[in-house]
């Protein structure tokens, strides 16, 4: 009777060891848990089974709901947010990131934020050096979520139509070259044209 007495105490502490440490394994959240918004849901395309990714930089904690030794992505600054993948609505996968990379806020367009110039020559200047730094914002800003997407494992079709890349406009003949063209081949008009390909049997 006096060694059952003896072991009730150590039965009870051991109780209590399990049921702390299940405690503190149960204070680290599964899933995610959300702090706050650094940038709303992005949607990404699609897998090949169909199934829909989006994306979403947060600050706060995720774990995937995989068992106990699953690692924990925690995240409390906004230039440093979680962007977290989802798959239908379901969080997947989350890492740490530079927000500045997906940030696609205008004014960061430096050469866009200067006082317009006043003299017509200078302005064309200026808005040619904008639209050049612009059209490059825009192709680097795609070319990260294109390869967040491909990450996550988006098909490339989806990709294609979600994150088209962007093609630079062609640049118009200067008028003067187009005037020696013609020029050195003879032609005045369209009809005059016409008529030096149908003499050289082009069709």
């Amino acid at each position: 009777m006096a060694k059952k007495n003896m072991l009730m105490p150590l039965l009870l502490l051991g109780g209590l060891g399990i049921g702390f440490y299940l405690y503190k394994a149960n204070e680290v959240p599964m899933g995610l848990t959300i702090d706050k918004v650094v940038r709303d849901t992005q949607n990404l395309g699609v897998t090949a089974d169909g199934k829909e990714l989006t994306a979403k930089a947060v600050t706060g904690s995720f774990r995937r709901e995989d068992g106990q030794n699953s690692p924990t992505v925690t995240s409390e600054l906004k230039d440093k947010p979680m962007l977290v993948i989802f798959e239908d609505g379901d969080p997947v996968f989350a890492e740490v990131i530079n927000y500045s990379d997906i940030d696609d806020d205008l004014a960061l367009i430096e050469e866009c934020q200067t006082t317009q110039p006043t003299d017509a020559e200078e302005l064309t200047e200026w808005n040619s050096v904008c639209d050049e730094a612009t059209f490059l914002f825009n192709k680097q800003l795609n070319g990260q979520w294109r390869e967040i997407a491909e990450g996550a494992g988006a098909t490339q079709e989806s990709i294609d139509t979600q994150f088209p890349i962007p093609i630079e406009e062609e640049v118009v003949e200067d008028d003067a070259d187009v005037q020696e063209a013609e020029s050195w081949l003879g032609i005045k008009n369209p009809q005059m044209f016409i008529n030096t390909l149908q003499s050289n049997q082009v069709w």
